[in-house]
Protein backbone atom coordinates (compact mmCIF):
# COMPACT_ATOMS: atom_id res chain seq x y z
CA UNK A 1 0.00 0.00 0.00
CA UNK A 2 1.47 3.62 -0.97
CA UNK A 3 2.66 5.54 1.96
CA UNK A 4 1.45 8.92 0.38
CA UNK A 5 0.15 10.68 -2.59
CA UNK A 6 1.94 10.03 -6.58
CA UNK A 7 2.20 13.71 -6.80
CA UNK A 8 2.52 17.17 -4.58
CA UNK A 9 1.87 20.11 -6.57
CA UNK A 10 3.75 22.67 -5.16
CA UNK A 11 2.20 26.72 -5.85
CA UNK A 12 3.73 29.71 -4.68
CA UNK A 13 1.45 33.06 -4.68
CA UNK A 14 1.21 36.81 -4.64
CA UNK A 15 -1.72 38.64 -5.55
CA UNK A 16 -2.69 36.61 -8.39
CA UNK A 17 -5.87 35.30 -7.17
CA UNK A 18 -8.02 34.43 -9.91
CA UNK A 19 -5.04 32.71 -12.04
CA UNK A 20 -4.32 30.05 -8.85
CA UNK A 21 -8.34 29.12 -8.42
CA UNK A 22 -8.38 28.09 -12.34
CA UNK A 23 -4.60 26.70 -12.02
CA UNK A 24 -5.96 24.34 -8.84
CA UNK A 25 -9.46 23.31 -10.68
CA UNK A 26 -7.06 21.89 -13.93
CA UNK A 27 -4.89 19.85 -11.71
CA UNK A 28 -7.94 18.28 -9.83
CA UNK A 29 -9.74 17.83 -13.18
CA UNK A 30 -6.46 16.55 -14.87
CA UNK A 31 -5.58 14.62 -12.35
CA UNK A 32 -6.76 11.29 -13.51
CA UNK A 33 -5.57 7.84 -12.14
CA UNK A 34 -3.03 9.60 -9.88
CA UNK A 35 -3.16 10.55 -6.29
CA UNK A 36 -2.55 14.13 -6.12
CA UNK A 37 -2.11 16.66 -2.98
CA UNK A 38 -1.58 20.34 -3.42
CA UNK A 39 0.34 22.90 -0.98
CA UNK A 40 -0.55 26.65 -1.73
CA UNK A 41 2.52 28.80 -0.38
CA UNK A 42 1.28 32.02 -0.26
CA UNK A 43 3.68 35.11 0.11
CA UNK A 44 1.42 38.18 2.19
CA UNK A 45 -0.81 38.34 -0.63
CA UNK A 46 -3.63 40.86 -0.34
CA UNK A 47 -6.62 39.68 -3.06
CA UNK A 48 -8.18 37.42 -1.00
CA UNK A 49 -6.29 34.62 -2.44
CA UNK A 50 -6.34 32.90 0.49
CA UNK A 51 -9.79 33.31 1.66
CA UNK A 52 -10.81 32.12 -1.92
CA UNK A 53 -8.66 29.03 -1.98
CA UNK A 54 -9.86 27.73 1.24
CA UNK A 55 -13.51 28.33 0.20
CA UNK A 56 -13.52 26.68 -3.20
CA UNK A 57 -10.53 24.05 -2.37
CA UNK A 58 -10.74 23.10 0.95
CA UNK A 59 -8.88 19.72 0.65
CA UNK A 60 -5.94 21.99 -0.34
CA UNK A 61 -2.98 22.27 2.39
CA UNK A 62 -1.61 26.58 2.65
CA UNK A 63 1.20 27.74 3.76
CA UNK A 64 0.94 31.50 4.84
CA UNK A 65 4.18 33.81 5.11
CA UNK A 66 3.17 37.57 6.25
CA UNK A 67 6.00 38.60 3.71
CA UNK A 68 7.05 37.77 0.10
CA UNK A 69 9.47 35.44 0.90
CA UNK A 70 10.35 35.04 -2.63
CA UNK A 71 9.82 32.18 -5.04
CA UNK A 72 12.56 29.29 -4.19
CA UNK A 73 12.24 29.79 -0.36
CA UNK A 74 8.72 29.44 -0.63
CA UNK A 75 8.42 26.46 -2.40
CA UNK A 76 11.53 24.67 -0.08
CA UNK A 77 8.69 25.81 2.69
CA UNK A 78 6.27 23.50 0.94
CA UNK A 79 8.73 20.78 0.11
CA UNK A 80 9.25 20.02 3.51
CA UNK A 81 5.46 19.63 4.34
CA UNK A 82 5.16 17.83 0.81
CA UNK A 83 4.49 13.45 1.31
CA UNK A 84 4.26 12.63 -2.59
CA UNK A 85 6.66 10.52 -4.45
CA UNK A 86 7.19 13.07 -7.23
CA UNK A 87 7.00 16.65 -6.29
CA UNK A 88 5.97 19.25 -9.44
CA UNK A 89 7.12 23.03 -9.30
CA UNK A 90 4.14 24.95 -10.80
CA UNK A 91 3.81 27.94 -11.47
CA UNK A 92 0.07 30.12 -10.30
CA UNK A 93 -0.40 31.22 -13.68
CA UNK A 94 -0.39 27.81 -15.56
CA UNK A 95 -2.97 25.32 -16.83
CA UNK A 96 -1.70 22.15 -17.14
CA UNK A 97 -2.79 19.90 -20.03
CA UNK A 98 -5.47 16.78 -19.93
CA UNK A 99 -2.30 14.03 -19.97
CA UNK A 100 0.04 15.97 -18.87
CA UNK A 101 0.30 15.38 -14.99
CA UNK A 102 -0.12 11.39 -15.80
CA UNK A 103 2.47 10.99 -18.50
CA UNK A 104 4.96 13.16 -16.62
CA UNK A 105 4.89 10.43 -13.91
CA UNK A 106 4.68 8.08 -15.66
CA UNK A 107 8.25 8.68 -17.36
CA UNK A 108 9.63 9.11 -14.33
CA UNK A 109 8.68 5.85 -12.69
CA UNK A 110 9.78 3.84 -16.15
CA UNK A 111 13.37 5.60 -15.96
CA UNK A 112 15.10 5.11 -13.03
CA UNK A 113 18.18 7.59 -14.06
CA UNK A 114 15.58 10.48 -14.42
CA UNK A 115 15.46 13.35 -11.68
CA UNK A 116 13.08 15.28 -13.55
CA UNK A 117 11.01 15.99 -16.33
CA UNK A 118 9.49 18.77 -18.00
CA UNK A 119 6.51 19.30 -20.59
CA UNK A 120 5.95 21.94 -23.72
CA UNK A 121 4.82 24.87 -22.51
CA UNK A 122 2.69 26.90 -24.73
CA UNK A 123 2.17 31.08 -24.40
CA UNK A 124 -1.53 32.23 -24.89
CA UNK A 125 -0.80 32.80 -28.42
CA UNK A 126 -0.15 29.01 -28.92
CA UNK A 127 3.55 29.69 -29.08
CA UNK A 128 6.07 27.85 -27.52
CA UNK A 129 7.69 29.46 -24.57
CA UNK A 130 11.29 28.68 -25.63
CA UNK A 131 12.71 28.00 -22.35
CA UNK A 132 10.49 24.91 -21.89
CA UNK A 133 13.45 23.52 -22.56
CA UNK A 134 17.56 24.76 -22.91
CA UNK A 135 20.68 24.78 -22.34
CA UNK A 136 22.50 26.51 -19.24
CA UNK A 137 24.13 30.17 -19.85
CA UNK A 138 27.38 29.91 -21.77
CA UNK A 139 29.88 33.41 -21.67
CA UNK A 140 29.08 33.64 -25.43
CA UNK A 141 25.35 33.71 -24.87
CA UNK A 142 26.14 37.66 -23.15
CA UNK A 143 27.82 38.65 -26.02
CA UNK A 144 25.08 37.40 -28.75
CA UNK A 145 21.95 39.02 -26.37
CA UNK A 146 24.08 42.38 -26.32
CA UNK A 147 23.23 43.16 -29.71
CA UNK A 148 20.10 41.42 -29.65
CA UNK A 149 21.20 38.76 -32.12
CA UNK A 150 19.40 35.68 -30.40
CA UNK A 151 16.18 38.03 -31.38
CA UNK A 152 17.28 38.33 -35.22
CA UNK A 153 18.33 35.26 -35.68
CA UNK A 154 15.92 32.91 -33.31
CA UNK A 155 16.53 29.91 -35.08
CA UNK A 156 19.77 29.92 -34.95
CA UNK A 157 22.44 27.31 -33.31
CA UNK A 158 25.33 30.13 -32.46
CA UNK A 159 23.12 32.88 -31.39
CA UNK A 160 19.67 30.93 -30.07
CA UNK A 161 22.11 28.32 -28.15
CA UNK A 162 21.20 28.66 -24.93
CA UNK A 163 17.27 28.22 -25.38
CA UNK A 164 17.74 25.55 -28.35
CA UNK A 165 16.83 27.81 -30.98
CA UNK A 166 17.89 25.54 -34.03
CA UNK A 167 15.27 22.66 -32.29
CA UNK A 168 11.53 23.54 -32.70
CA UNK A 169 10.20 21.82 -29.33
CA UNK A 170 8.45 18.81 -30.59
CA UNK A 171 9.14 15.44 -29.18
CA UNK A 172 10.96 13.84 -26.44
CA UNK A 173 14.50 14.51 -25.48
CA UNK A 174 17.19 15.16 -22.47
CA UNK A 175 18.00 18.40 -22.07
CA UNK A 176 20.26 20.14 -20.03
CA UNK A 177 17.58 22.51 -17.97
CA UNK A 178 13.70 22.94 -18.13
CA UNK A 179 11.89 26.24 -17.18
CA UNK A 180 10.28 26.63 -13.80
CA UNK A 181 7.00 27.13 -14.66
CA UNK A 182 6.60 23.54 -15.06
CA UNK A 183 9.13 21.05 -13.21
CA UNK A 184 8.21 17.57 -12.21
CA UNK A 185 11.21 16.03 -9.73
CA UNK A 186 11.78 12.85 -7.61
CA UNK A 187 11.29 14.23 -4.02
CA UNK A 188 13.93 12.04 -3.08
CA UNK A 189 16.21 13.46 -5.65
CA UNK A 190 15.19 17.16 -4.70
CA UNK A 191 15.33 16.96 -0.79
CA UNK A 192 18.89 15.24 -1.99
CA UNK A 193 20.29 18.32 -3.68
CA UNK A 194 19.09 20.53 -0.95
CA UNK A 195 16.12 21.75 -2.41
CA UNK A 196 15.00 24.67 -4.91
CA UNK A 197 18.15 26.80 -4.69
CA UNK A 198 17.56 30.40 -2.87
CA UNK A 199 20.23 32.25 -2.52
CA UNK A 200 18.16 35.18 -4.29
CA UNK A 201 14.84 36.15 -4.29
CA UNK A 202 13.67 34.95 -7.67
CA UNK A 203 14.55 34.44 -11.40
CA UNK A 204 16.44 31.45 -12.76
CA UNK A 205 16.32 29.21 -9.75
CA UNK A 206 14.86 26.55 -12.63
CA UNK A 207 18.31 27.02 -13.61
CA UNK A 208 19.86 26.75 -11.00
CA UNK A 209 18.21 23.36 -9.99
CA UNK A 210 18.43 21.88 -12.98
CA UNK A 211 22.20 22.56 -12.49
CA UNK A 212 22.37 21.18 -9.41
CA UNK A 213 20.58 18.03 -10.88
CA UNK A 214 23.29 17.86 -13.46
CA UNK A 215 26.48 17.62 -11.40
CA UNK A 216 24.54 15.10 -9.21
CA UNK A 217 24.61 12.18 -12.20
CA UNK A 218 20.57 12.74 -12.94
CA UNK A 219 19.12 13.22 -16.51
CA UNK A 220 16.09 16.07 -17.24
CA UNK A 221 13.88 14.78 -19.88
CA UNK A 222 11.48 17.23 -21.88
CA UNK A 223 8.19 15.71 -22.67
CA UNK A 224 6.96 17.44 -26.52
CA UNK A 225 3.60 15.25 -26.28
CA UNK A 226 2.13 17.26 -23.49
CA UNK A 227 1.55 21.05 -22.77
CA UNK A 228 1.07 23.19 -19.72
CA UNK A 229 -0.41 26.96 -20.93
CA UNK A 230 1.55 29.64 -19.11
CA UNK A 231 0.41 33.10 -18.76
CA UNK A 232 3.90 34.30 -18.39
CA UNK A 233 5.34 36.57 -15.90
CA UNK A 234 1.34 37.38 -14.83
CA UNK A 235 2.55 37.33 -11.19
CA UNK A 236 5.17 39.61 -11.61
CA UNK A 237 3.75 42.15 -13.96
CA UNK A 238 2.94 44.86 -11.74
CA UNK A 239 6.63 44.89 -9.56
CA UNK A 240 8.68 43.24 -12.69
CA UNK A 241 11.39 46.98 -12.64
CA UNK A 242 13.00 46.29 -9.62
CA UNK A 243 13.12 42.50 -9.49
CA UNK A 244 14.99 42.39 -13.45
CA UNK A 245 17.92 44.23 -11.78
CA UNK A 246 18.79 40.36 -10.24
CA UNK A 247 19.23 39.36 -13.35
CA UNK A 248 22.81 40.32 -13.69
CA UNK A 249 23.49 38.63 -9.95
CA UNK A 250 22.01 35.44 -10.98
CA UNK A 251 23.40 35.11 -14.71
CA UNK A 252 27.03 35.37 -13.25
CA UNK A 253 26.32 32.94 -10.00
CA UNK A 254 24.89 30.72 -12.65
CA UNK A 255 28.41 30.75 -14.92
CA UNK A 256 30.48 31.03 -12.02
CA UNK A 257 29.25 27.53 -10.10
CA UNK A 258 29.25 25.79 -13.44
CA UNK A 259 32.69 27.11 -14.98
CA UNK A 260 34.76 28.52 -11.74
CA UNK A 261 35.65 31.86 -10.41
CA UNK A 262 37.50 33.17 -13.81
CA UNK A 263 34.38 32.24 -15.79
CA UNK A 264 32.45 34.05 -13.11
CA UNK A 265 34.55 36.99 -13.48
CA UNK A 266 34.45 37.36 -16.99
CA UNK A 267 30.64 36.67 -16.76
CA UNK A 268 30.61 39.97 -14.44
CA UNK A 269 32.89 42.01 -17.23
CA UNK A 270 30.14 40.92 -20.17
CA UNK A 271 27.50 41.34 -18.24
CA UNK A 272 28.22 45.20 -17.72
CA UNK A 273 29.22 44.98 -21.97
CA UNK A 274 25.49 43.70 -22.53
CA UNK A 275 23.90 45.92 -20.06
CA UNK A 276 26.04 48.87 -21.53
CA UNK A 277 25.31 47.95 -25.20
CA UNK A 278 21.54 47.51 -24.59
CA UNK A 279 21.32 50.90 -22.84
CA UNK A 280 23.17 52.82 -26.02
CA UNK A 281 20.27 51.08 -27.63
CA UNK A 282 17.60 52.05 -25.79
CA UNK A 283 18.74 55.34 -25.85
CA UNK A 284 18.63 55.94 -29.62
CA UNK A 285 15.00 54.63 -29.31
CA UNK A 286 13.57 56.56 -27.22
CA UNK A 287 12.60 58.96 -29.63
CA UNK A 288 10.36 56.73 -31.53
CA UNK A 289 7.00 56.19 -29.78
CA UNK A 290 6.22 53.26 -32.01
CA UNK A 291 8.95 51.27 -31.03
CA UNK A 292 8.73 51.85 -27.13
CA UNK A 293 5.04 50.59 -27.00
CA UNK A 294 5.99 47.05 -29.22
CA UNK A 295 9.52 46.67 -27.67
CA UNK A 296 9.34 47.51 -24.24
CA UNK A 297 11.66 45.55 -22.83
CA UNK A 298 13.93 46.63 -25.29
CA UNK A 299 13.74 50.04 -24.90
CA UNK A 300 13.76 50.16 -20.93
CA UNK A 301 16.10 52.60 -20.35
CA UNK A 302 15.76 52.74 -16.25
CA UNK A 303 16.30 48.53 -16.53
CA UNK A 304 19.31 48.82 -18.38
CA UNK A 305 20.68 52.07 -16.12
CA UNK A 306 20.71 49.62 -13.44
CA UNK A 307 21.94 46.77 -14.83
CA UNK A 308 25.35 48.70 -15.75
CA UNK A 309 25.70 50.03 -12.25
CA UNK A 310 25.30 46.97 -11.01
CA UNK A 311 27.96 45.85 -12.86
CA UNK A 312 30.37 48.02 -10.79
CA UNK A 313 28.16 48.49 -7.75
CA UNK A 314 26.12 45.32 -7.06
CA UNK A 315 25.27 46.98 -3.24
CA UNK A 316 22.71 49.54 -5.99
CA UNK A 317 20.67 46.48 -6.26
CA UNK A 318 20.00 45.23 -2.98
CA UNK A 319 18.96 49.12 -2.38
CA UNK A 320 16.59 49.41 -4.68
CA UNK A 321 14.58 45.93 -3.56
CA UNK A 322 14.27 47.22 -0.28
CA UNK A 323 13.05 50.44 -1.42
CA UNK A 324 10.06 48.61 -3.79
CA UNK A 325 9.67 46.46 -0.14
CA UNK A 326 11.18 43.16 -1.29
CA UNK A 327 11.98 42.57 2.45
CA UNK A 328 16.14 41.63 2.69
CA UNK A 329 17.12 38.17 3.63
CA UNK A 330 18.19 38.12 7.18
CA UNK A 331 19.18 34.50 7.71
CA UNK A 332 23.01 33.98 8.56
CA UNK A 333 25.17 33.02 6.08
CA UNK A 334 26.95 29.64 6.02
CA UNK A 335 29.46 29.18 4.05
CA UNK A 336 30.74 25.29 3.40
CA UNK A 337 34.39 25.17 2.03
CA UNK A 338 34.96 21.57 1.37
CA UNK A 339 34.85 18.58 -1.41
CA UNK A 340 31.49 16.84 -3.38
CA UNK A 341 32.03 14.24 -5.30
CA UNK A 342 33.72 12.48 -7.51
CA UNK A 343 36.03 10.95 -5.96
CA UNK A 344 33.77 9.05 -3.03
CA UNK A 345 35.41 9.32 0.37
CA UNK A 346 34.66 10.60 3.49
CA UNK A 347 34.82 14.37 3.23
CA UNK A 348 32.95 14.01 0.12
CA UNK A 349 30.36 12.37 1.18
CA UNK A 350 29.49 14.29 4.42
CA UNK A 351 29.75 17.24 2.72
CA UNK A 352 26.98 15.87 0.51
CA UNK A 353 25.20 15.36 3.35
CA UNK A 354 25.22 18.44 4.57
CA UNK A 355 24.17 20.52 1.52
CA UNK A 356 21.32 18.11 1.43
CA UNK A 357 20.24 19.40 4.93
CA UNK A 358 16.82 20.94 4.03
CA UNK A 359 16.22 22.34 7.63
CA UNK A 360 20.06 23.73 7.61
CA UNK A 361 18.93 25.38 4.41
CA UNK A 362 15.72 26.88 5.63
CA UNK A 363 17.92 28.45 8.25
CA UNK A 364 21.15 29.79 6.31
CA UNK A 365 22.11 31.31 3.16
CA UNK A 366 24.29 28.39 1.87
CA UNK A 367 27.32 29.21 -0.50
CA UNK A 368 29.61 26.05 -1.41
CA UNK A 369 32.86 26.40 -2.71
CA UNK A 370 33.99 23.39 -4.12
CA UNK A 371 37.20 22.08 -3.23
CA UNK A 372 37.49 18.97 -5.33
CA UNK A 373 39.20 18.42 -8.78
CA UNK A 374 37.16 15.02 -10.31
CA UNK A 375 40.33 12.81 -9.74
CA UNK A 376 41.59 9.89 -8.14
CA UNK A 377 41.36 10.23 -3.91
CA UNK A 378 45.48 9.23 -4.87
CA UNK A 379 45.85 13.00 -5.85
CA UNK A 380 44.53 14.30 -2.80
CA UNK A 381 47.74 16.53 -1.11
CA UNK A 382 50.10 15.33 -3.50
CA UNK A 383 52.33 18.36 -4.89
CA UNK A 384 52.00 18.53 -8.39
CA UNK A 385 50.72 21.55 -10.78
CA UNK A 386 47.14 21.05 -10.68
CA UNK A 387 47.02 20.89 -6.81
CA UNK A 388 49.10 23.99 -6.48
CA UNK A 389 46.54 26.24 -9.08
CA UNK A 390 43.53 24.35 -7.74
CA UNK A 391 44.86 25.62 -3.74
CA UNK A 392 45.31 29.54 -5.11
CA UNK A 393 41.94 29.69 -7.14
CA UNK A 394 40.08 27.84 -4.49
CA UNK A 395 41.58 30.76 -1.90
CA UNK A 396 40.78 33.38 -4.38
CA UNK A 397 37.32 31.99 -4.15
CA UNK A 398 36.85 31.25 -0.61
CA UNK A 399 38.07 35.12 -0.55
CA UNK A 400 35.37 36.16 -2.87
CA UNK A 401 32.72 34.64 -1.30
CA UNK A 402 33.48 35.23 2.15
CA UNK A 403 33.80 39.25 1.12
CA UNK A 404 30.49 39.21 -0.60
CA UNK A 405 28.43 37.49 1.21
CA UNK A 406 29.86 37.83 4.76
CA UNK A 407 28.84 34.64 6.35
CA UNK A 408 28.34 34.29 9.94
CA UNK A 409 30.09 30.55 10.05
CA UNK A 410 32.41 29.11 7.81
CA UNK A 411 32.48 25.29 8.00
CA UNK A 412 35.83 23.37 6.48
CA UNK A 413 37.09 19.70 6.02
CA UNK A 414 40.59 20.12 7.64
CA UNK A 415 43.50 18.37 6.11
CA UNK A 416 46.39 16.50 7.18
CA UNK A 417 49.37 16.70 5.21
CA UNK A 418 51.27 19.70 4.70
CA UNK A 419 50.90 20.94 1.34
CA UNK A 420 46.92 20.47 1.62
CA UNK A 421 46.63 21.88 5.72
CA UNK A 422 48.79 25.31 4.10
CA UNK A 423 45.65 25.39 2.01
CA UNK A 424 43.50 25.33 4.78
CA UNK A 425 45.47 27.78 6.48
CA UNK A 426 44.77 30.35 3.82
CA UNK A 427 40.75 29.56 3.43
CA UNK A 428 40.45 29.61 7.26
CA UNK A 429 41.94 33.18 7.18
CA UNK A 430 40.28 34.65 4.32
CA UNK A 431 36.91 33.19 6.34
CA UNK A 432 38.48 34.73 9.60
CA UNK A 433 39.14 38.14 7.92
CA UNK A 434 35.60 38.42 6.81
CA UNK A 435 34.48 37.95 10.46
CA UNK A 436 32.86 34.32 10.47
CA UNK A 437 33.48 31.75 12.74
CA UNK A 438 35.63 28.30 11.47
CA UNK A 439 34.36 25.06 12.57
CA UNK A 440 36.68 22.72 11.11
CA UNK A 441 35.77 18.79 10.97
CA UNK A 442 38.62 15.88 11.17
CA UNK A 443 37.83 13.23 9.14
CA UNK A 444 40.34 10.76 10.45
CA UNK A 445 42.41 9.77 13.07
CA UNK A 446 46.26 10.95 11.17
CA UNK A 447 46.75 14.42 13.00
CA UNK A 448 48.47 13.62 15.47
CA UNK A 449 51.10 11.91 13.86
CA UNK A 450 51.22 14.46 10.96
CA UNK A 451 51.65 17.49 13.96
CA UNK A 452 54.35 15.42 15.46
CA UNK A 453 56.36 15.10 12.08
CA UNK A 454 55.88 18.10 10.68
CA UNK A 455 58.89 20.69 10.79
CA UNK A 456 59.20 23.25 13.03
CA UNK A 457 57.66 26.27 10.42
CA UNK A 458 54.59 24.45 9.75
CA UNK A 459 53.98 23.39 13.18
CA UNK A 460 53.85 26.49 14.24
CA UNK A 461 51.48 27.27 11.42
CA UNK A 462 49.62 24.42 12.45
CA UNK A 463 49.41 25.77 15.79
CA UNK A 464 48.42 29.60 15.00
CA UNK A 465 45.90 28.26 12.49
CA UNK A 466 44.27 25.89 15.06
CA UNK A 467 43.93 29.40 17.80
CA UNK A 468 41.38 30.43 15.03
CA UNK A 469 39.09 28.19 15.23
CA UNK A 470 35.97 28.43 16.83
CA UNK A 471 34.79 24.63 16.84
CA UNK A 472 36.55 21.48 15.79
CA UNK A 473 35.05 18.25 14.87
CA UNK A 474 36.27 15.12 15.30
CA UNK A 475 34.25 11.81 14.25
CA UNK A 476 34.47 10.04 17.78
CA UNK A 477 35.72 10.59 21.47
CA UNK A 478 38.51 8.52 20.60
CA UNK A 479 40.14 11.25 18.87
CA UNK A 480 39.48 14.35 21.29
CA UNK A 481 43.17 13.60 22.40
CA UNK A 482 44.96 14.21 19.05
CA UNK A 483 44.08 18.27 19.99
CA UNK A 484 45.17 18.14 23.51
CA UNK A 485 47.97 20.74 24.00
CA UNK A 486 46.69 22.35 20.72
CA UNK A 487 42.67 23.51 21.39
CA UNK A 488 40.92 23.80 24.72
CA UNK A 489 38.45 20.90 25.06
CA UNK A 490 35.44 22.79 25.11
CA UNK A 491 36.79 23.60 21.39
CA UNK A 492 36.94 20.03 20.12
CA UNK A 493 32.94 18.66 19.56
CA UNK A 494 32.26 14.80 18.33
CA UNK A 495 30.57 14.96 15.60
CA UNK A 496 29.75 11.47 13.59
CA UNK A 497 29.66 10.94 10.12
CA UNK A 498 25.98 10.56 10.33
CA UNK A 499 25.19 7.04 9.89
CA UNK A 500 22.59 5.98 12.29
CA UNK A 501 23.95 3.93 15.42
CA UNK A 502 21.69 1.06 15.45
CA UNK A 503 22.60 0.16 18.68
CA UNK A 504 21.64 3.37 20.32
CA UNK A 505 18.19 3.23 17.34
CA UNK A 506 17.04 -0.96 18.11
CA UNK A 507 13.82 0.80 18.35
CA UNK A 508 13.39 1.71 14.75
CA UNK A 509 14.50 -0.91 13.07
CA UNK A 510 11.75 -2.85 12.30
CA UNK A 511 12.34 -7.36 11.06
CA UNK A 512 10.12 -8.22 9.29
CA UNK A 513 11.79 -11.95 8.91
CA UNK A 514 14.47 -13.90 10.42
CA UNK A 515 17.71 -14.38 8.00
CA UNK A 516 21.29 -13.37 8.26
CA UNK A 517 22.11 -9.76 8.59
CA UNK A 518 24.70 -8.72 5.73
CA UNK A 519 27.62 -6.46 6.49
CA UNK A 520 28.92 -3.76 3.77
CA UNK A 521 31.87 -2.11 4.57
CA UNK A 522 33.21 0.69 2.11
CA UNK A 523 35.81 2.48 2.92
CA UNK A 524 39.54 2.37 4.05
CA UNK A 525 40.17 -0.76 5.41
CA UNK A 526 43.68 -0.11 7.15
CA UNK A 527 44.88 -1.16 10.85
CA UNK A 528 44.69 2.35 12.25
CA UNK A 529 41.08 3.14 10.47
CA UNK A 530 38.63 1.46 9.79
CA UNK A 531 39.26 -2.54 10.71
CA UNK A 532 38.84 -1.97 13.90
CA UNK A 533 35.23 -0.75 13.39
CA UNK A 534 34.43 -3.50 11.39
CA UNK A 535 35.60 -6.39 13.43
CA UNK A 536 33.42 -4.23 16.38
CA UNK A 537 30.48 -4.93 14.62
CA UNK A 538 31.52 -8.56 13.63
CA UNK A 539 32.12 -9.17 16.94
CA UNK A 540 28.95 -7.68 18.39
CA UNK A 541 27.02 -9.89 15.20
CA UNK A 542 28.55 -13.13 16.87
CA UNK A 543 27.35 -12.06 20.60
CA UNK A 544 24.00 -12.07 19.55
CA UNK A 545 24.62 -15.60 18.37
CA UNK A 546 23.99 -14.89 14.76
CA UNK A 547 25.38 -15.28 11.67
CA UNK A 548 26.62 -12.83 8.76
CA UNK A 549 27.80 -12.38 5.54
CA UNK A 550 30.52 -9.56 5.28
CA UNK A 551 31.18 -7.93 1.97
CA UNK A 552 34.52 -5.26 1.92
CA UNK A 553 34.69 -2.69 -0.70
CA UNK A 554 38.26 -0.82 -1.25
CA UNK A 555 41.38 -0.63 -1.83
CA UNK A 556 43.42 0.18 0.76
CA UNK A 557 43.95 -3.59 2.02
CA UNK A 558 47.60 -4.11 2.99
CA UNK A 559 49.78 -7.07 3.74
CA UNK A 560 49.27 -6.37 7.35
CA UNK A 561 45.62 -5.84 7.36
CA UNK A 562 44.64 -8.70 5.47
CA UNK A 563 46.64 -10.50 8.50
CA UNK A 564 44.45 -8.75 10.98
CA UNK A 565 41.25 -9.40 9.24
Amino acid sequence: MSSGPDLSVILVTWNVRELVLTCIQCVFQRQGELEVEVILVDNGSSDGTLEAVQEAFPLVRIVQNHENLGFPRANNLALLEARGRHVLFLNPDTEVGDDTLVACVRELDADASLGAVGCRVLLPDGRVQVESARRHYRLLDLVWEAFYLHVLFPHSRVFAHQVMGDWDHEGDRDVEALVGAFIMVRRAVVLDVGGMPDEVFMYHEDLALCLRLEKRGWKIRYLGGVTTLHHHRASTARSSSPLELLEGEVRVRLIRERSGLLAGLAARFLFGFRAASRLFFALATRPFAGLRRRFPQVTDVRKQAGLVVWTVWPPFVRGRLRASGIPEDLRPGLLVVAPTPPPVHGVSVFTTMLLSSMELRTRFRVRHVDLADRRSSHNMGRLDVRNVVLAFVHVAEVLVAAWTQRPALCYLSLSQNALAFQRDALLIAAARGSGARVVTHLHGGYFGEFYRTAAGPLRWMIRHTLGWLHRCWVLGEGLRPLFDGLLPAKRVRVVPNGVPDIEHERHRVERSFDMPPTVLFMGQVSESKGVGDLLEALSLTEKEGRSAHCLIAGSYLTEGDRSAL
